[in-house]
């Protein structure tokens, strides 16, 4: 006895010994819904089989509720029990069994082995979690001391929750079916605090909500429904409990949405609808744990392999659509025209898991991997707290079949359709990063969010940086294209993965225009950092049409006024300024070359056009040497810079009372000459070619 009264005094935690072949017994908190200001929780047990001691951790919102304490059940008695909150939402319990004789303590299953005293603070949902993110904060051992196996916990622990709610409004639908109308409940609509009990009334209605319609809970009855409808919303902040039908539908119009914070249990049909218009393909995800291939019948359906590099046709109905893989579909108008897939099952909740994602060395397309929504609801791509990404480029990006193209969206800037808000059922590419072989993506209910965003369509960009956006269009169809240029103090010459996109070429009649690194990376967006007065940004452009196709600068944001923004077309010899004229269109053949078009950003030309000589003074070439005379009598007094159209800097110098300058360059190409007067504070600037 004194022996065992010298271990209390030592945390249980440090007197384990190696862990013991038995199994922990599985434990489980109870899901518990008070009208009222207090609550008991229980933690049941099965498979407790000579059980010596225990230790516990249990989370909880403080915001909701407080523990009172924690007892134990009938029959469990103790040597030496001791509960109590350890931190704000944190709640500490450890039992220890001795009776001389008796190898620890056997409980019957399903046997209530604690009970969790609970006082209301606020009307709400709380989970009561056991914390398992270290293997000491939860834990059994048996009469001996031998920990008892618990790997991994999640499989051995777990959690519940209790609702403290203001009331419950029960479904009569005597008006119609709006779940928004009072009139149709017996004691108003549901709110935030409030249950919502939807009984079987088959002589009336059931219903489907409106925009943004919540409750605390949700129950619906054997043979009764829920909709939740086109461009509605529904969130349940706390358990949801169906044993009817539960469905969330869409159509032409756009989806509904829907956020559950609580568990999702019960015997009834789950359901999750996907419109998908006919002749396009559209990448999407399973919203559904167990869902099978045969979900698209008679519609095309392909996986990714970033492995081989190329699409893979999925012939098989019973191939599985993981959670957070991603599709490629395409209804035929030969099978089934538009067309509604209906998801029905288990809808995705908790922390979701993509698999591996790869970079396999060698292949063109290396390092792209298509993953997908998982929840019934859009996610937030920008949510810090909801992603956890490994290895990967921060962009994300989805074909658009409306435009023909690839849309991407990086750290505030979207374009082609795309933003950071992925619709439900929608699958995207994102990239591992240059110099790793593989990466991880996993996404959690912190991400979710309720979205006008529906499929695919365009949205403005909201950034404080400089920022220009060209879109390219033609009349031969309604394929467009666009592509970023974004002045960012923190960009590199290079690539860099948290600020810029790639490129992704899309449909062959599309036209596709996008910048190009020193290095020849194609990129839809590019972030550049502002070094000196002008940049020069290389711009492809090609299409797959011969035609008339337009240069439009859909958005110039952030620019000071005295910014020119200059497209040069290279092959037609023609500028103009985008600033004063902001669209440019011109003829293209299927044989020209894509590297016809720049972009010039000067950002002090004090209202001189950079591509007019002025009368004071004169910069030209002569073979292989640049030069800048001062006409009338006028000295060269002033700070020079030659630049590469890749806006690098070859020359600079102060010339001080100099009637001429000349400087030999050696490589063949078109430079950029300034010159910073500094007599009468003007700037001028020429481009010159060296032979």
């Amino acid at each position: 006895m004194r022996r065992i009264l010298l271990l209390l005094m030592i945390p249980l935690a440090l007197i384990l010994q190696d862990t013991y072949a038995q199994n922990a017994p599985v434990t489980t908190v109870g899901t518990e819904i008070s009208y009222g200001t207090t609550s008991v929780v229980p933690i049941m047990v099965s498979s407790f089989t000579e059980v010596g001691s225990c230790e516990f951790l249990i989370n909880f919102n403080p915001d909701i509720l407080t523990i009172t304490s924690v007892s134990l059940g009938p029959g469990v008695s103790s040597y030496y029990f001791l509960e109590g909150e350890v931190a704000p939402g944190v709640y500490k319990v450890t039992w220890l069994f001795f009776q001389y004789g008796v190898h620890g303590l056997t409980l019957p299953d399903n046997s209530v082995f604690m009970n969790i005293n609970m006082q209301r603070v606020d009307y709400g949902y709380s989970p009561v979690n056991f914390d398992i993110s270290l293997p000491q904060n939860c834990f059994y051992t048996d009469w001996q001391f031998n920990s008892l196996a618990s790997v991994p916990q999640s499989f051995y622990f777990y959690n519940g929750s209790v609702s403290f709610a203001s009331g419950a409004s029960q479904w009569n639908g005597n008006f119609n079916n709006d779940w928004s109308n009072p009139l149709n409940w017996d004691a108003g609509v549901p709110e935030s605090t409030s249950i919502a009990i939807v009984d079987n009334v088959t002589s009336n209605l059931f219903p489907a909500t409106g925009i943004a319609a919540q409750c605390l809970g949700l129950n619906v009855e054997g043979s009764a429904s829920v909709h939740i409808s086109a461009n509605s919303s529904l969130t349940v902040f706390g358990n949801v409990f169906n044993n009817g039908q539960f469905i969330i539908e869409s159509n032409p119009a756009g989806d509904g949405s829907f956020i559950g914070i609580g568990t999702i249990s019960g015997t009834g049909i789950f359901t999750a609808e996907r419109y998908l218009t006919s002749e396009k393909w559209h990448y999407v995800s399973s919203p559904i744990s167990n869902g099978l291939s045969i979900i698209f019948t008679d519609i095309y359906l392909k996986k990714y392999a970033e492995s081989a590099g190329e699409w893979q046709y999925i012939t098989s109905l019973n191939e599985p659509l993981n959670p957070m893989q991603g599709f490629a579909s395409w209804p035929s108008d030969n099978y089934t025209g538009p067309t509604t897939v209906f998801y029905t099952g288990n809808f995705n909740t908790g922390v979701q898991q993509s698999a591996v994602l790869t970079n396999t060395a060698g292949l063109e397309s290396a390092g792209y991997n298509l993953v997908g929504n998982p929840y019934t609801s859009s996610i937030d791509w920008d949510s810090e707290p909801g992603w956890t990404k490994t290895n990967l480029d921060n962009a994300i990006y989805i074909y658009n079949p409306n435009i023909g193209n690839y849309g991407s969206y990086i750290n505030g800037s979207a374009l082609n359709g795309v933003t950071n808000h992925i619709p439900r059922g929608q699958g995207f590419f994102v990239k591992v990063s240059s110099g790793h072989s593989s990466g991880a993506l996993s996404v959690n209910v912190n991400a979710r969010e309720h979205s006008s965003q529906p499929f695919l369509k365009s949205s403005k960009t909201n950034t404080n940086n400089q920022f220009l956006r060209l879109k390219a269009f033609s009349t031969l169809n309604t394929f467009t294209d666009e592509t970023i240029i974004t002045i960012n103090p923190d960009a590199t010459p290079d690539f860099d993965h948290l600020y810029d996109a790639y490129k992704l070429e899309g449909a062959d009649e599309a036209p596709q225009i996008f910048t190009v690194l020193s290095n020849q990376d194609h990129l839809s967006v590019n972030n550049i950092n502002k070094e000196g007065d002008v940049l020069i940004v290389p711009l492809n452009f090609k299409a797959g049409i011969a035609g008339l196709y337009t240069i439009e600068a859909s958005e110039i944001l952030n620019f000071e006024s005295s910014a020119d923004i200059i497209l040069e077309d290279i092959f037609d010899n023609i500028t103009i300024n985008l600033n004063d004229q902001p669209s440019y269109s011109f003829s293209f053949d299927l044989d020209d070359d894509a590297a016809r078009f720049r972009i010039y950003l000067h950002f002090n030309p004090s209202g001189i056009d950079p591509f007019n000589e002025k009368s004071d003074f004169h910069i030209y070439s002569d073979h292989h040497m640049a030069i800048l005379e001062g006409l009338n009598g006028k000295l060269i007094s002033g700070n020079i810079e030659v630049y590469t159209l890749l806006g690098q800097t070859v020359f600079s110098q102060y010339i001080d009372n100099e009637n001429r300058w000349a400087l030999n360059l050696d490589q063949q190409g078109i430079y950029l000459v300034t010159f910073n007067d500094v007599n009468n504070q003007k700037q001028y600037v020429q481009k010159i070619q060296i032979r």
